[in-house]
């Protein structure tokens, strides 16, 4: 009887210490919580299933939606197969000996294969899918003999033509924790796992994670690129829109009000009172040739390396001031005159480009633009008093655009301010080798 007892101590310490490193493995990792809940599900499912003699199926993890929201941002799904996911397939079966081995992505009702090798199929419903048992747990999980577990006994892929017996899979989880599926290997006979294999799928299943990571990058950046240039492209059109509308604005000048007016000058050159009417012609005269200025420098501007930049601007402001309905005052605060004229007509076409956007302004009346330059920048400030009713238009949106760019490729900066009363643009142009071939 003594005996009888003391044994039965001993049972009751070696019971103790099982039930202790039990609980110890089930709070083991950070998410222990969620993970037993899944777990007692799981279990739960199970012994239910059994008593009906039916498939166990995995019950869903308690974050399923987040998981699934962390795998749709990959675009994964469905993609064409790719060599670096197939690579690590081939090192899979190779390090763990077995025939099959598949890099699976479980979705809401199915699991898919990013990549496999001796199977078939390109995917499995969820209900029959071993991987949807193995993201409950942090760990891999080896099934040795599948017949034998009475998870698996009844699933269709061991009982059917796949006759799986053997399992391991190392889940694949996202730098945002969640568990996007597995890398794993399986066989149909049974067979036992070294933990060195354990340690190996484990670090497939994290260069899986890798690539996913590197592919939705790459992905990334395509989509920017193609947004890029789907843009200049649009700019580029809208440009060569808007030199079309300038060249008929020019020819119209050109046609109906020069013409003509040059029409009526011989005309009364040609009567016979132009004597009487000798000073009318000459004012006409000038003011056709100060016409003619103006419409010859819409279309290109004098850019003579001899010819000093600061003047050039200055006669563009000048020229444009006898048109615009305001005032427009040009400041030269601090303005050498050594940079390059090239310099001076990009900033006249920028400029322009923001005089047409000013017209579209209510109580405009004063427009100041300011220069400073220095061995290094030519820097531009242009103020106004004008009231912008509305927010650009579509039209003046590709205006501001067009600024932007030309800054861009000139390697400068450009901001615009209108949070007060006054809008202010500020325009820099480094002085650079590699920015005077830039420039147009």
């Amino acid at each position: 009887m003594r005996w009888d007892i003391g044994l039965l101590i001993m049972f009751k310490k070696e019971l103790s210490s099982v039930l202790s490193l039990q609980r110890a493995l089930l709070f083991y990792d950070s998410n222990r919580q969620h993970n037993r809940m899944d777990t007692i599900a799981h279990q739960t499912m199970v012994i239910s299933n059994l008593k009906n003699n039916i498939m166990s199926t995995a019950p869903i993890p308690h974050n399923e939606e987040l998981r699934l929201n962390d795998l749709y941002s990959y675009e994964i799904l469905d993609s064409s197969p790719e060599e670096e996911f197939n690579d690590l397939v081939e090192l899979a079966s190779l390090f763990c000996r077995t025939p099959i081995s598949l890099i699976s992505l479980v979705d809401r009702k199915r699991q898919w294969f990013k990549a496999r090798k001796g199977f078939s199929k390109a995917q499995t419903d969820r209900s029959s899918s071993f991987c949807a048992h193995a993201l409950l747990g942090n760990d891999v999980m080896v099934i040795e003999d599948a017949a034998s577990d009475i998870r698996f006994a009844h699933n269709p892929l061991v009982t059917g033509e796949s006759r799986i017996r053997f399992y391991a899979g190392a889940p694949i989880v996202s730098p945002e924790g969640y568990k996007l599926g597995t890398v794993c290997v399986l066989d149909n006979k049974p067979q036992r796992f070294s933990e060195i294999q354990r340690k190996v799928l484990e670090l497939i299943s994290k260069q899986v994670t890798k690539l996913l990571e590197l592919r939705q990058k790459n992905i990334l950046i395509q989509k920017k690129a193609k947004e890029s240039i789907a843009y200049k492209s649009q700019l580029i059109s809208r440009v060569f829109h808007d030199n079309e509308q300038d060249k008929r604005i020019i020819a119209d000048n050109l046609h109906e009000d020069l013409a003509q007016r040059l029409v009526y000058c011989i005309h009364a050159l040609g009567g016979k009172s132009i004597h009487q009417h000798m000073d009318v012609i000459r004012d006409e005269m000038n003011r056709i040739l100060i016409d003619l200025r103006v419409l010859t420098y819409t279309i290109s501007p004098l850019s003579d390396e001899n010819f000093n930049p600061v003047e050039l601007i200055r006669d563009f402001v000048d020229r444009v001031a006898v048109t615009f309905p305001c005032r427009i005052i040009l400041k030269q605060a601090d303005a050498d005159d050594f940079f390059h004229p090239k310099v001076s007509v990009n900033l006249i076409r920028i400029m322009e480009e923001w005089l047409r956007l000013l017209l579209k302004k209510d109580d405009l009346n004063l427009v100041e633009i300011e220069i400073n330059s220095t061995s290094y920048s030519v820097f531009v400030t242009i103020k106004d008093d004008g009231k912008m009713v509305n927010e650009f238009s579509q039209k003046q949106q590709e205006r501001l655009g067009i600024i932007e760019e030309r800054v861009q490729m000139a390697q400068g900066s450009f901001s615009y301010d209108h949070s007060t009363e006054q809008s202010v643009i500020k325009i820099e142009l480094p002085l650079t080798a590699e920015n005077m071939e830039t420039i147009h």
